[in-house]
Parts: C-alpha cells; structure tokens; sequence
C-alpha cells in the first residue's frame, strides 16, 4: 500500500505541482491558470485533511466543485482582463491558504467561491462560456445629498478591483470616462468599486461595500449610484 501511495504522489501530484509552478499566477493562458488553480486545490485539500482541518478541506471542496463547473467550458474565447485577473487571482491566494490563520483563510475561500458563483450566476438556458464571458454594460452615477434630495454630482473618475482582492494594490481597473458619462462593459463577479473626485484624494463612498456584478436581476445593463457623502 505505501509503494502504491508513493507511486500515485511521484506520477500524478508531482508533474503537477511541476507545471502549476512554471505556469501559475503569471500565466496568461486560461488553460494554464486552470489546471494551476485545481492542482492547488487539490493539494491543499490533501493537506487540510491530513491536518484533520474538516471545516478548510470542506470548504476547499466545495470551492473545487464551482471552480469545475467554469473550468468545464471547452470554448475557446478571448479572456477578458478582468477574467485573467481573477483567476491569477485564485492562483496565488489558494497557492497560499497554508501560511493564513483558519479565519483569513475560510474568508479568501469564501470571497472566491462568491466571485465564481457571480460568473455562474446567467440563466440556464445560456451556454456556459456565455455565462463567464458575456459582459455587464455598467453605468456609475455619482450623486450628493443636498436638502434631503439626491444631485448629480459630475466629473468623477471611477476605479474598481476584484472584492477578493480589494486591499491588494493591484490589478486596478478604471472606467475612461468620468461622469456622468462613466459605462463600461465588465466580466461578471464581485468588485469593489469607488469614485474619485478631481483634485481630492478622497475615495467615495468612504465606508465601501461589495458590488456584484450582473446584480440579482441578472441584467445586462445595470447602474450604479455612489454617494459622495
């Protein structure tokens, strides 16, 4: 049995680890970044259960099954930044899951497996890659409260990044346009998304939450109001 164990971890883990190392999160290959994501998941998982850490190799677990649900598009399409960005991103925060107390570490799982399921979350009777791919047209409107009623505010710049990544500094994605002509098309997932007033090095809305992007709706077309107060 152990020559069997040892023969399955050199044939099948080892190649593997191997090629999730030279590919992984600098890759920008959608196949690569894919079988670097499940080999990590794959490995943590082992490693969480040999721990006895059933509440992170359950979660990892479940993570893998909405991971093969994407991966499971044969569709050959051209990957969006902001689409090659979270899986870079899943890479190296999986890749990582070892070094991170159990509370960070279930929060990461937690905040990927939202983002993959916001990429998932198209009708039924879309094809698959539709559903990763097909873009949100997103609108940001900035506004003030001034005596009690809700004014159009323009000229802001709108920045945004993946949730999962928020107190990353990168990647940082923008729209070119302030407003209140700021639209743009997005990848479905969850983001954090502010405005920038001109000359201020204010973020607004201070207190920040997660956008997720189509909304419960699903629509194609959405706006977004942030209050600059």
């Amino acid at each position: 049995m152990k020559i069997l164990i040892v023969l399955f971890l050199t044939i099948v883990i080892a190649p593997q680890v191997c090629r999730a190392q030279t590919t992984g999160s600098g890759s920008t290959s959608v196949a690569d970044l894919s079988f670097s994501i499940n080999t990590n998941l794959l490995i943590n998982q082992k490693y969480f259960e040999k721990q006895g850490n059933d509440v992170l190799s359950s979660k990892i677990q479940t993570v893998s099954s909405v991971f093969s649900e994407i991966n499971s598009s044969s569709t050959e399409f051209r990957p969006s930044p902001e689409y090659l960005a979270a899986l870079r991103g899943y890479d190296k925060a999986i890749s990582v899951l070892q070094k991170m107390s159990q509370p960070v570490a279930l929060q990461i799982l937690n905040d990927i497996q939202a983002d993959m399921e916001a990429k998932m979350q198209r009708g039924n009777s879309m094809r698959l890659d539709d559903k990763l791919t097909r873009p949100v047209k997103v609108k940001v409107v900035t506004r003030r409260i001034v005596d009690g009623k809700e004014v159009d505010v323009p000229g802001c710049m709108i920045k945004y990044k993946l949730w999962f990544l928020r107190n990353e500094q990168s990647p940082l994605f923008n729209f070119s346009n302030p407003t209140l002509q700021a639209e743009k098309s997005i990848t479905p997932g969850n983001y954090d998304i502010w405005a920038e007033v001109p000359g201020s090095a204010r973020q607004y809305p201070v207190k920040r939450s997660r956008t997720r992007i189509p909304d419960v709706d699903g629509d194609d077309i959405m706006t977004i109001i942030l209050l600059l107060n």
